[in-house]
Protein backbone atom coordinates (compact mmCIF):
# COMPACT_ATOMS: atom_id res chain seq x y z
CA UNK A 1 0.00 0.00 0.00
CA UNK A 2 1.65 3.16 -1.29
CA UNK A 3 1.48 6.32 0.32
CA UNK A 4 -1.21 5.67 3.04
CA UNK A 5 -0.66 9.42 4.63
CA UNK A 6 -2.35 11.00 1.38
CA UNK A 7 -5.49 8.53 1.62
CA UNK A 8 -5.94 9.20 5.06
CA UNK A 9 -5.27 12.87 4.07
CA UNK A 10 -8.21 12.50 1.73
CA UNK A 11 -10.81 11.23 4.15
CA UNK A 12 -13.31 13.25 4.95
CA UNK A 13 -15.22 11.03 7.45
CA UNK A 14 -17.89 13.21 9.71
CA UNK A 15 -18.92 12.67 13.25
CA UNK A 16 -22.42 14.24 13.80
CA UNK A 17 -23.57 14.23 17.31
CA UNK A 18 -27.49 14.89 18.14
CA UNK A 19 -29.31 18.24 19.23
CA UNK A 20 -29.33 18.38 22.81
CA UNK A 21 -32.81 18.27 23.48
CA UNK A 22 -32.30 14.74 22.10
CA UNK A 23 -30.35 13.67 25.43
CA UNK A 24 -31.18 13.10 28.68
CA UNK A 25 -29.05 14.36 31.89
CA UNK A 26 -27.12 11.18 31.94
CA UNK A 27 -26.73 11.16 28.04
CA UNK A 28 -29.27 8.12 27.65
CA UNK A 29 -31.26 7.93 24.07
CA UNK A 30 -34.13 9.91 24.66
CA UNK A 31 -37.45 8.18 25.19
CA UNK A 32 -39.37 7.89 21.42
CA UNK A 33 -39.90 5.88 18.83
CA UNK A 34 -39.60 2.45 21.19
CA UNK A 35 -36.11 2.80 22.79
CA UNK A 36 -36.91 3.52 26.86
CA UNK A 37 -34.63 5.00 28.96
CA UNK A 38 -35.21 2.47 31.98
CA UNK A 39 -34.42 -0.49 29.09
CA UNK A 40 -31.31 0.53 28.67
CA UNK A 41 -30.50 2.21 32.19
CA UNK A 42 -31.16 -1.18 33.52
CA UNK A 43 -28.58 -3.02 31.78
CA UNK A 44 -25.89 -0.07 33.01
CA UNK A 45 -24.86 1.86 29.98
CA UNK A 46 -24.34 5.26 30.86
CA UNK A 47 -23.35 6.18 27.04
CA UNK A 48 -25.04 7.44 23.95
CA UNK A 49 -25.16 5.04 20.87
CA UNK A 50 -22.59 5.42 18.38
CA UNK A 51 -23.82 4.30 14.97
CA UNK A 52 -21.19 3.70 12.04
CA UNK A 53 -22.59 4.08 9.10
CA UNK A 54 -20.49 2.71 5.93
CA UNK A 55 -21.38 4.14 2.98
CA UNK A 56 -21.92 2.70 -0.68
CA UNK A 57 -20.24 2.86 -3.81
CA UNK A 58 -20.54 6.27 -5.45
CA UNK A 59 -22.74 7.22 -1.94
CA UNK A 60 -22.36 11.64 -1.06
CA UNK A 61 -22.88 12.94 2.10
CA UNK A 62 -26.05 14.45 1.32
CA UNK A 63 -27.92 11.16 0.94
CA UNK A 64 -25.99 9.88 3.25
CA UNK A 65 -27.42 12.00 5.90
CA UNK A 66 -30.77 10.64 5.74
CA UNK A 67 -29.87 7.57 7.54
CA UNK A 68 -28.10 9.55 10.04
CA UNK A 69 -30.88 11.62 10.98
CA UNK A 70 -32.62 8.02 12.00
CA UNK A 71 -30.03 7.71 14.46
CA UNK A 72 -29.44 11.48 15.85
CA UNK A 73 -33.17 11.74 16.37
CA UNK A 74 -32.64 9.05 18.77
CA UNK A 75 -29.55 10.57 20.45
CA UNK A 76 -27.24 8.63 18.87
CA UNK A 77 -23.83 9.84 17.25
CA UNK A 78 -23.03 9.18 14.28
CA UNK A 79 -19.89 8.74 12.62
CA UNK A 80 -20.16 9.13 8.48
CA UNK A 81 -17.77 6.84 6.05
CA UNK A 82 -17.98 6.92 2.39
CA UNK A 83 -15.22 5.54 0.30
CA UNK A 84 -13.68 7.11 -2.45
CA UNK A 85 -14.55 5.79 -5.19
CA UNK A 86 -10.87 5.41 -6.63
CA UNK A 87 -10.66 3.17 -3.78
CA UNK A 88 -13.64 0.91 -4.71
CA UNK A 89 -12.30 0.75 -8.35
CA UNK A 90 -8.49 0.17 -8.64
CA UNK A 91 -7.17 0.22 -5.26
CA UNK A 92 -8.98 -2.17 -3.19
CA UNK A 93 -6.11 -3.08 -1.76
CA UNK A 94 -6.27 0.46 0.58
CA UNK A 95 -9.41 -1.14 2.53
CA UNK A 96 -7.41 -2.08 5.91
CA UNK A 97 -6.70 1.72 5.79
CA UNK A 98 -9.69 2.79 5.79
CA UNK A 99 -10.61 0.05 8.73
CA UNK A 100 -8.02 1.06 10.74
CA UNK A 101 -9.14 4.55 10.32
CA UNK A 102 -12.83 3.71 11.67
CA UNK A 103 -11.47 2.35 14.48
CA UNK A 104 -8.83 5.22 15.00
CA UNK A 105 -11.47 7.63 14.89
CA UNK A 106 -13.61 6.08 17.05
CA UNK A 107 -10.72 5.83 19.93
CA UNK A 108 -9.24 9.43 19.07
CA UNK A 109 -12.95 10.78 20.26
CA UNK A 110 -13.07 8.33 22.85
CA UNK A 111 -16.23 6.51 21.78
CA UNK A 112 -14.74 2.99 21.72
CA UNK A 113 -16.44 2.19 24.76
CA UNK A 114 -19.99 3.15 23.32
CA UNK A 115 -22.73 0.85 22.67
CA UNK A 116 -21.98 0.88 19.01
CA UNK A 117 -23.72 0.14 16.03
CA UNK A 118 -22.38 -0.20 12.25
CA UNK A 119 -24.49 -0.14 9.50
CA UNK A 120 -22.88 -1.36 6.35
CA UNK A 121 -25.11 -0.14 2.74
CA UNK A 122 -24.38 -2.34 -0.30
CA UNK A 123 -21.16 -4.23 -0.92
CA UNK A 124 -18.90 -1.31 -0.64
CA UNK A 125 -20.38 -0.33 3.28
CA UNK A 126 -19.97 -4.43 3.50
CA UNK A 127 -16.01 -4.59 2.25
CA UNK A 128 -15.03 -1.97 4.82
CA UNK A 129 -17.48 -3.33 7.39
CA UNK A 130 -14.97 -7.17 6.93
CA UNK A 131 -11.97 -5.43 7.20
CA UNK A 132 -12.99 -3.54 10.84
CA UNK A 133 -13.90 -7.13 11.76
CA UNK A 134 -10.17 -8.22 10.28
CA UNK A 135 -8.73 -5.34 12.41
CA UNK A 136 -10.25 -6.07 15.32
CA UNK A 137 -8.54 -9.60 15.84
CA UNK A 138 -5.44 -8.81 14.25
CA UNK A 139 -5.45 -5.78 16.91
CA UNK A 140 -6.98 -7.62 19.56
CA UNK A 141 -8.90 -5.22 20.03
CA UNK A 142 -12.79 -7.43 20.00
CA UNK A 143 -13.10 -6.96 23.81
CA UNK A 144 -12.43 -3.07 23.86
CA UNK A 145 -14.92 -2.16 21.52
CA UNK A 146 -18.55 -2.47 22.90
CA UNK A 147 -20.25 -3.45 19.82
CA UNK A 148 -23.89 -4.51 19.82
CA UNK A 149 -25.02 -5.43 16.66
CA UNK A 150 -24.59 -4.67 12.36
CA UNK A 151 -27.21 -3.74 9.92
CA UNK A 152 -26.97 -4.63 6.54
CA UNK A 153 -28.57 -2.93 4.17
CA UNK A 154 -28.34 -4.51 -0.25
CA UNK A 155 -25.81 -6.62 1.41
CA UNK A 156 -23.54 -8.31 1.23
CA UNK A 157 -23.28 -10.78 -1.29
CA UNK A 158 -21.06 -12.63 -3.27
CA UNK A 159 -19.58 -10.96 -6.21
CA UNK A 160 -20.10 -12.32 -9.77
CA UNK A 161 -19.42 -11.07 -13.47
CA UNK A 162 -23.33 -10.45 -13.72
CA UNK A 163 -23.65 -8.38 -10.52
CA UNK A 164 -20.73 -6.73 -11.07
CA UNK A 165 -22.27 -5.37 -14.58
CA UNK A 166 -25.36 -4.93 -12.66
CA UNK A 167 -23.52 -2.77 -10.34
CA UNK A 168 -21.52 -0.49 -13.19
CA UNK A 169 -25.21 -0.26 -15.06
CA UNK A 170 -26.86 1.45 -11.84
CA UNK A 171 -24.06 3.50 -11.02
CA UNK A 172 -23.72 4.90 -14.84
CA UNK A 173 -27.65 5.25 -14.92
CA UNK A 174 -27.45 7.95 -12.06
CA UNK A 175 -24.38 9.75 -14.03
CA UNK A 176 -26.66 9.72 -17.40
CA UNK A 177 -24.18 8.33 -19.64
CA UNK A 178 -27.16 7.43 -21.45
CA UNK A 179 -25.85 4.67 -24.08
CA UNK A 180 -22.38 4.88 -22.81
CA UNK A 181 -23.69 3.12 -20.27
CA UNK A 182 -24.10 -0.28 -20.95
CA UNK A 183 -20.78 -0.59 -22.83
CA UNK A 184 -19.13 1.17 -19.88
CA UNK A 185 -20.72 -1.16 -17.58
CA UNK A 186 -19.77 -4.14 -20.13
CA UNK A 187 -16.13 -3.19 -20.07
CA UNK A 188 -15.79 -2.97 -16.39
CA UNK A 189 -17.09 -6.03 -15.84
CA UNK A 190 -15.21 -7.65 -17.83
CA UNK A 191 -11.82 -6.35 -16.00
CA UNK A 192 -12.79 -7.59 -12.92
CA UNK A 193 -13.69 -10.86 -14.83
CA UNK A 194 -9.94 -11.14 -16.00
CA UNK A 195 -8.52 -9.63 -12.42
CA UNK A 196 -10.14 -11.61 -10.66
CA UNK A 197 -8.99 -14.94 -13.00
CA UNK A 198 -5.19 -13.41 -12.15
CA UNK A 199 -5.61 -13.14 -8.90
CA UNK A 200 -6.43 -16.43 -8.25
CA UNK A 201 -4.19 -18.13 -10.79
CA UNK A 202 -0.90 -16.51 -9.03
CA UNK A 203 -2.17 -17.75 -5.53
CA UNK A 204 -2.30 -21.12 -7.29
CA UNK A 205 0.91 -21.10 -8.79
CA UNK A 206 2.32 -19.79 -5.41
CA UNK A 207 0.44 -23.08 -3.68
CA UNK A 208 1.85 -25.72 -6.38
CA UNK A 209 5.00 -24.09 -6.35
CA UNK A 210 5.98 -23.64 -2.75
CA UNK A 211 2.75 -25.42 -0.92
CA UNK A 212 -0.20 -24.28 1.26
CA UNK A 213 1.28 -21.78 4.14
CA UNK A 214 0.30 -23.82 7.55
CA UNK A 215 1.09 -20.47 9.31
CA UNK A 216 -1.64 -18.42 10.35
CA UNK A 217 0.36 -15.42 11.33
CA UNK A 218 1.23 -15.73 8.15
CA UNK A 219 -1.99 -15.19 6.61
CA UNK A 220 -3.75 -12.44 9.11
CA UNK A 221 -2.00 -9.35 8.31
CA UNK A 222 -3.77 -7.23 5.44
CA UNK A 223 -0.96 -6.62 3.92
CA UNK A 224 -0.03 -10.24 2.98
CA UNK A 225 -3.25 -11.16 1.79
CA UNK A 226 -2.69 -13.09 -1.64
CA UNK A 227 -4.90 -10.03 -2.68
CA UNK A 228 -7.59 -7.69 -2.08
CA UNK A 229 -10.65 -8.65 -0.74
CA UNK A 230 -9.55 -12.11 -0.20
CA UNK A 231 -11.98 -14.02 2.35
CA UNK A 232 -14.33 -11.13 2.64
CA UNK A 233 -17.67 -12.56 2.87
CA UNK A 234 -16.25 -15.69 4.74
CA UNK A 235 -14.95 -13.67 7.27
CA UNK A 236 -18.04 -11.80 7.74
CA UNK A 237 -19.84 -15.12 7.68
CA UNK A 238 -17.18 -16.44 10.47
CA UNK A 239 -18.53 -14.08 13.09
CA UNK A 240 -20.40 -15.31 16.31
CA UNK A 241 -22.02 -14.38 19.35
CA UNK A 242 -23.22 -11.46 17.11
CA UNK A 243 -26.46 -9.45 16.27
CA UNK A 244 -27.37 -8.42 12.64
CA UNK A 245 -30.23 -6.75 10.82
CA UNK A 246 -30.70 -7.37 7.29
CA UNK A 247 -32.93 -4.86 5.04
CA UNK A 248 -33.58 -6.10 1.59
CA UNK A 249 -35.78 -6.57 -1.40
CA UNK A 250 -36.84 -8.88 -4.20
CA UNK A 251 -36.51 -6.34 -6.39
CA UNK A 252 -32.82 -5.28 -5.99
CA UNK A 253 -31.67 -6.26 -9.35
CA UNK A 254 -28.23 -5.94 -7.96
CA UNK A 255 -28.51 -7.93 -4.45
CA UNK A 256 -29.46 -11.30 -4.67
CA UNK A 257 -32.10 -11.58 -2.05
CA UNK A 258 -31.41 -15.26 -2.14
CA UNK A 259 -27.69 -14.87 -1.02
CA UNK A 260 -29.08 -12.91 1.84
CA UNK A 261 -31.21 -14.75 2.99
CA UNK A 262 -28.87 -17.88 2.57
CA UNK A 263 -26.07 -15.50 4.68
CA UNK A 264 -28.31 -14.69 7.29
CA UNK A 265 -29.20 -18.28 7.81
CA UNK A 266 -25.43 -19.23 7.85
CA UNK A 267 -24.86 -16.66 10.62
CA UNK A 268 -27.87 -17.49 12.82
CA UNK A 269 -26.67 -21.05 12.54
CA UNK A 270 -23.18 -19.76 14.19
CA UNK A 271 -25.13 -19.02 17.34
CA UNK A 272 -26.20 -15.25 15.88
CA UNK A 273 -29.35 -13.50 16.57
CA UNK A 274 -30.66 -12.28 12.81
CA UNK A 275 -32.62 -10.12 12.27
CA UNK A 276 -34.91 -9.77 8.75
CA UNK A 277 -36.83 -7.20 7.10
CA UNK A 278 -38.16 -7.33 3.06
CA UNK A 279 -38.83 -4.65 1.73
CA UNK A 280 -41.50 -5.38 -1.16
CA UNK A 281 -40.95 -3.59 -4.55
CA UNK A 282 -37.57 -1.16 -3.16
CA UNK A 283 -34.82 -1.55 -5.27
CA UNK A 284 -30.98 -1.39 -4.57
CA UNK A 285 -30.10 0.86 -1.36
CA UNK A 286 -33.96 2.36 -2.09
CA UNK A 287 -35.22 0.79 1.21
CA UNK A 288 -35.51 3.78 3.15
CA UNK A 289 -36.61 6.40 0.25
CA UNK A 290 -39.50 4.06 -0.35
CA UNK A 291 -40.47 2.76 3.34
CA UNK A 292 -38.98 5.47 5.61
CA UNK A 293 -41.70 5.01 8.30
CA UNK A 294 -40.95 1.13 7.90
CA UNK A 295 -37.12 0.99 7.84
CA UNK A 296 -37.10 3.49 10.52
CA UNK A 297 -38.72 1.24 12.68
CA UNK A 298 -36.69 -1.65 12.16
CA UNK A 299 -33.55 0.26 13.03
CA UNK A 300 -35.53 1.36 16.39
CA UNK A 301 -36.69 -2.17 17.18
CA UNK A 302 -33.29 -4.02 17.04
CA UNK A 303 -31.23 -0.77 19.23
CA UNK A 304 -33.91 -1.69 21.37
CA UNK A 305 -33.38 -5.69 21.39
CA UNK A 306 -29.71 -5.19 21.54
CA UNK A 307 -29.37 -2.68 23.99
CA UNK A 308 -31.64 -5.04 26.50
CA UNK A 309 -29.72 -8.32 25.15
CA UNK A 310 -27.50 -8.75 29.13
CA UNK A 311 -24.05 -7.55 29.39
CA UNK A 312 -23.66 -11.49 30.83
CA UNK A 313 -23.75 -13.52 26.95
CA UNK A 314 -20.89 -14.24 25.76
CA UNK A 315 -18.98 -11.44 23.82
CA UNK A 316 -18.37 -11.32 19.77
CA UNK A 317 -15.82 -13.83 18.31
CA UNK A 318 -14.13 -11.70 14.88
CA UNK A 319 -12.60 -14.86 14.12
CA UNK A 320 -12.77 -18.55 14.53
Amino acid sequence: MSDPSALLASLNFQLKFPQVENFHEAGIIKQTQGIQKPDIESRGDQKPIVAVLLGWFGAEYKYLAKYSDIYLEKGCIVLECITPMKIVMTEKSKFPIIAHRVISILEEHDLECNPLFFHALSNAGAWVYSYIVKELEILSKGKQLNIKGTVFDSAPFPLSTHRVYNTMLAHYNSNYLFGIKYPMAAVLASLWSLRTFWWYNQMAAKVCLKGDQYERGALVPSQQEPFPLYNWLPRICGVRNHAYLFLYSKADSITPWREIEKIASTLRFRGNSVMLVKFPGSKHVQHLRKHPEVYAAAISTFLLNQMNYSSSEKSAVYWN
